[in-house]
């Protein structure tokens, strides 16, 4: 096949790159940013991202460029954190806890998060001090913040309403990161979906990370 140029075209601000099919997420492309389109493999389009090939859900990108992309952010400058140093408490307040870490039939066979049942728009902080490695937009889990911190640990927030931190900025614990929302295939209503990575890169049940209260 040909190589084309595309055009990132997602209802958040952002989408996800990653190195496969659902593989690991090593970037994000702008809403409106072109890409060269290599080809294409099932669901996803294998495109060139920083001079390697990379994958991006083919539903995403458009042969014109969205009406309404606006000029990339300048990322000069460095970002600064607010909020503290340490780590843990509860992603947002109130809520309960709609669906639990294990097995479940909705959806697939397992659930690898646990979903706090709040409504559109409610704040939404960091656990502790760390990176933003993505926000972005994926199919099933709508617009998805992955954030790294200092500790090993990553949390994954999914169905959010909007972003309010980018790809590589530093956040401190309990800064508001962002809002919730229904967005996204795999959902029934309005909720947060928090999942937990340990530091060797495996999702944990986020009630026995150390620190976090659900």
């Amino acid at each position: 096949a040909t190589a084309y140029d595309g055009y990132v075209n997602t209802p958040g601000s952002t989408l996800n790159v990653r190195t496969g099919a659902w593989g690991d997420i090593i970037g994000s492309l702008n809403h409106g940013a072109c890409v060269e389109v290599l080809g294409k493999q099932g669901d996803w389009f294998q495109i060139k991202y920083n001079n390697k090939e990379a994958f991006v859900h083919s539903d995403y990108i458009t042969k014109e460029k969205p009406a309404d992309a606006a000029p990339a952010a300048s990322t000069s400058g460095a970002a600064i954190a607010s909020g503290g140093a340490g780590f843990g408490g509860r992603p947002v307040d109130g809520g309960p806890v709609t669906s639990e870490f294990g097995p479940r039939n909705l959806y697939g066979n397992y659930h690898y998060g646990i979903d706090l049942g709040v409504g559109t728009g409610t704040p939404l902080k960091s656990l502790g001090a760390g990176t933003v490695v993505s926000a972005g937009y994926e199919y099933g889990g709508g617009n998805t913040l992955v954030i790294k911190y200092d500790n090993g640990y990553t949390s994954v927030y999914c169905h959010l309403q909007n972003f309010g931190v980018s790809p590589g900025q530093r956040v401190g614990q309990g800064q508001q990161v962002g809002h919730t929302n229904n967005t996204g295939a795999y959902t029934t209503g309005p909720h947060l979906h928090f999942a937990i990575k340990d530091p060797s890169g495996n999702y944990i049940n986020p009630r026995n990370c150390p620190g976090v209260t659900i």
